[in-house]
């Protein structure tokens, strides 16, 4: 049978999980209202794949 498995946290992490996903919610927001807006984190997101391609 499938045992259910506990993943322990304490409030910092959890908090911290938020955090990134309350900013990557304000970079989609931005992105859908201004196409021109792009995210530092999707630049360095679009350089690593540029990377691997070029590394083929």
């Amino acid at each position: 049978m499938n045992k259910k498995r506990t993943i322990r946290m304490d409030d910092r992490e959890i908090e911290k999980h938020f955090t990134d996903i309350k900013r990557l919610l304000i970079d989609l927001t931005k992105m859908v209202n201004n196409e021109e807006y792009i995210p530092e984190w999707l630049k360095e997101v679009e350089k690593e794949e540029k990377g691997e391609k070029e590394d083929e």
